[in-house]
């Protein structure tokens, strides 16, 4: 590995030296009186883009290393850090962007560098040093993400990853109570190895009282490091606990053409490497609907200051401008997913799973069996575009989540109701949940839809409420999952007689015919079927009431 060793610069990044293969820049950021921190860059050379790609920030130290040491890698180049060296990448995203280089070059460079998960660090007394328990630790801790995710990152064995019982809370300014996902249940079975269904929590409530909001901000507090969160951009987004909580990939779906969240990142640097991370395919944050969110980072990044992108504009929770994707774009994407999950046996094979029980909805079945043919991928982007606006949700949504989905994934999907009967939506979160169990990921999703709460555990339905600036969140009343959607619209959507018209109709009907011989009958006559049974009850209880 050739590594060049660059000064810092607040301005500008370093530019593209196509002699080495990484570049590393300096940073003068005094951390307690020590300075570990420095930027690695990749080379055009590995990459075979036009520009420079952003790895991230990491933190180098020196055994024996004191407060009046300064730079302890100097300006010059290298080809590897001796063992008086160890560096700690200070984010997830530092070593997924690492590892979409293979793992020959990946592990090169963390070996020379002398990363943490390459050698026993501890053995070798480096836990000792004042600059590790100053510097390094500074906003982490020893059970931090960080110190677990990486190994497996780098080899690309998100299978391997221990398994948890996933639990956080979330909390931001203005909410009454702290919003809690637990992601376990009751275990039951031989040896207890089923579970009730928890691997998807629910947000749900009315229009306006903040659902898209919480999940959008969740999603950028989640995509931050450790110590990104601690910083004030962040920390007025959100609050995630514990802390050191991290998500090996964050999958956001939403197809609304309003919606106008903001992307995460809470640097220049940041958002640019995300753009590019996104027209990739790549990275830890995939964002899966109708915007271009590409085109829109573009936008912003041409409109602010490289150099201060201030506080105030990283913590708007709504972009200033939107930019849809055409229908061409969305059929090039789903063509594009399913040649990739093809090469995947794993994947392909999880794929055909999910296709066979989103057959049972009807209007789906032979849709999925056109999806079996051998030749459907060549003719797929055409077959796609002919496709009914659900049924384009639904495939899309779904291959995406297939193909980017790994273990211990936080997948965010709002509204799934959106242009979806019943049924439809009902098989498309029984399929939701499917790949959820087969891979061990989580996913939150917001809803205005009693379906989706019905076959969810009333501990994992959060119904959100608003009050001016303030939003609370409570467990329901009832016992969700399994309930009746008459009960669950009334108990959780607060749907009562007051809000619905149906009765006022029925009251005009009864005062006209019920001083016939035959009242009921007669207001029966005015529906096609009849009426409903709960209308007849109605009926039937008013025309009881004398006068």
């Amino acid at each position: 590995m050739k590594i060049l060793v660059t000064a810092p610069s607040r301005k500008n990044h370093p530019k593209n030296n196509v002699l080495y293969d990484f570049i590393l820049q300096q940073d003068d950021w005094n951390d307690f009186s020590f300075i570990t921190k420095y930027h690695l860059y990749i080379t055009t050379k590995l990459t075979g883009l036009d520009e420079i790609e952003y790895a991230g920030v990491v933190k180098i130290i020196k055994k024996d290393q004191s407060e009046a040491d300064y730079y302890m890698v100097e300006e010059g180049e290298f080809s590897y850090l001796s063992d008086e060296f160890c560096s700690v990448g200070q984010s997830l995203d530092y070593y997924g962007r690492l590892s979409e280089l293979g793992s020959e070059i990946c592990e090169g460079i963390l070996t020379s560098l002398r990363d943490i998960n390459m050698f026993d660090y501890v053995s070798e007394g480096f836990k000792n040093e004042r600059a590790w328990e100053r510097s390094i630790m500074r906003d982490l801790n020893n059970d931090d993400d960080i110190f677990i995710l990486p190994k497996f990152i780098i080899k690309n064995q998100f299978s391997a990853i221990p398994s948890i019982d996933m639990k956080f809370s979330f909390m931001y300014s203005g909410m009454i109570n702290t919003l809690s996902f637990d992601f376990d249940s009751i275990q039951y079975g031989y040896f207890e190895s089923e579970k009730l269904p928890c691997r998807m929590s629910v947000i749900v409530g009315r229009n306006g009282c903040g659902k898209s909001t919480t999940l959008a901000r969740l999603s950028r507090v989640a995509y931050s490091s450790t110590q990104d969160r601690k910083k004030e951009q962040i920390a007025k987004i959100g609050e995630i606990l514990p802390e050191g909580l991290g998500f090996p990939k964050i999958i956001n779906l939403s197809y609304s053409a309003f919606d106008s969240f903001q992307i995460p990142g809470c640097t220049f640097k940041e958002k640019k490497q995300l753009r590019q991370d996104i027209l990739d395919g790549k990275g830890r944050y995939i964002y899966c609907g109708v915007r271009d969110v590409g085109a829109e980072l573009d936008y912003v990044l041409a409109n602010v200051d490289e150099n201060n992108m201030d506080i105030e504009f990283i913590t708007l929770d709504r972009q200033e401008r939107t930019i849809l994707k055409p229908l061409e774009v969305l059929s090039e994407e789903f063509y594009g997913v399913l040649i990739k999950i093809h090469k995947d046996s794993d994947k392909w094979n999880l794929f055909n799973k999910v296709m066979m029980k989103l057959r049972e909805e009807v209007s789906l079945s032979e849709i999925i069996d056109e999806i079996f043919k051998d030749d459907f991928i060549l003719k797929s982007k055409e077959y796609f575009h002919r496709l009914s606006t659900g049924h384009k949700f639904v495939l899309h949504s779904m291959a995406h989540i297939l193909l980017y989905i790994e273990k211990r994934c936080l997948v965010l999907f709002d509204e799934p109701e959106t242009h979806l009967h019943p049924p439809l939506l009902a098989v498309l979160m029984s399929a939701l949940r499917i790949v959820l169990n087969e891979v061990d990921a989580f996913a939150i999703v917001a809803t205005h839809s009693p379906v989706v709460v019905q076959e969810t555990l009333s501990k994992n339905v959060n119904v959100i409420t608003r009050n001016g600036e303030f939003t609370d969140f409570q467990r329901p009343e009832i016992e969700t999952f399994g309930e009746n959607i008459g009960a669950i619209t009334s108990s959780v959507f607060s749907l009562t007689t007051q809000i619905t018209d149906y009765h006022d109709e029925l009251d005009k009907l009864i005062i006209e015919y019920k001083n016939n011989n035959n009242p009921l009958d007669d207001i029966e006559k005015c529906f096609d079927t009849g009426l409903s049974t709960q209308a007849r009850s109605y009926v039937i209880s008013k025309l009881a009431v004398k006068g």
